[in-house]
């Protein structure tokens, strides 16, 4: 392996199915990139029992690196700590890259210096036929296809050139921020827990280094997910959390998030499930209200 390699790849991974996890990994191995200009960094995240590398199909020079505690972001930071390339992309453990993915990545970030951080197409497998009134809600399951055109920005809000988290390429210094960021373990996912939004601090981040965040349809990958977070219940629990985890970033941020009295509550709340059933009908309405529901519930709290 070169000296400093281009990239480092960092794969995070809580009690993961073997083969899942080997259907990931091997994907790393088909890469066009050489194996010389990439490094493969993967944390296990409290998983028990932890990980056996001798049962893992670790390319050589690939590092396996345990982190007691789990927690998606905690995971994350100890990846960028031990990442030595000035590129990062973030691989979860049901994640499939396809094969041109890492150079791709590699080429955009040598042609786009003002881009600090970019994603492209998250496809999904499943193993049942997905209901139509389902397909619209994957997006808040890691599934992505904004087209085949480029979308950059560098607005400091929420949009389609934004990237999410599987598959995510940052520059090194926006990831060093994250990693020092105070509060940043409070995001992202910990065990079975539905919170997220580290991948929405890392694009904030890179904005206030002064970058561009994009969307790059040539990054294509491919997300496993089970049957069970299709179910709705889980769909609910799903973007509950999203809504929850967007105060939550809203006040790391240091932004202030109004507490609305009752009946204001009520009022917006009211408005936004009618908008919500008027446009993605009774069934998803439902379920996008409980991002909704998630955050004015979280924005009551105290912070």
């Amino acid at each position: 392996m070169a000296d400093v390699p281009l990239v480092s790849v960092i794969v995070c991974t809580h009690n993961p199915p073997p083969r899942l996890l080997a259907w990931a990994l091997r994907s790393l191995d088909e890469q066009t990139l050489p194996a010389t200009e990439f490094e493969v960094i993967v944390i296990d995240s409290g998983s028990e029992p932890p990980l056996d590398r001798a049962r893992l199909p670790l390319r050589r020079g690939a590092t396996l690196h345990r982190e007691q505690q789990p927690g998606l972001s905690r995971a994350r930071v100890a990846g960028i700590r031990l990442a030595r390339a000035p590129l990062l992309v973030f691989v979860d453990d049901d994640n499939s890259l396809a094969p041109d993915y890492l150079a791709n990545a590699v080429a955009i970030a040598a042609r786009e210096p003002g881009i600090g951080a970019f994603g492209g197409k998250a496809m999904a497998r499943v193993p049942v036929r997905i209901p139509a009134w389902k397909r619209g809600l994957l997006d808040g399951l890691g599934v992505r296809d904004e087209g085949d055109q480029v979308i950059t920005a560098s607005t400091d809000e929420w949009g389609p050139w934004e990237p999410m988290g599987a598959g995510m390429a940052v520059r090194a210094d926006v990831a060093a921020h994250f990693a020092s960021f105070p509060g940043v373990t409070t995001l992202g996912r910990t065990g079975t827990g539905a919170l997220s939004g580290d991948d929405s601090l890392l694009a904030r981040l890179a904005y206030r280094h002064g970058y561009a965040c994009s969307y790059q349809p040539s990054l294509r990958l491919t997300h496993a997910m089970k049957r069970d977070r299709l179910r709705t219940w889980r769909l609910a629990r799903t973007y509950y959390g999203h809504g929850v985890s967007a105060v939550i970033l809203e006040r790391l941020l240091g932004r202030q998030v109004p507490r609305p009295g009752v009946a204001e509550l009520a009022h917006e709340l009211s408005g936004r499930l009618w908008r919500h059933l008027r446009t993605h009908g009774l069934r998803a309405g439902l379920v996008r209200m409980c991002w909704d529901i998630g955050y004015y519930r979280q924005a009551r709290t105290s912070a």
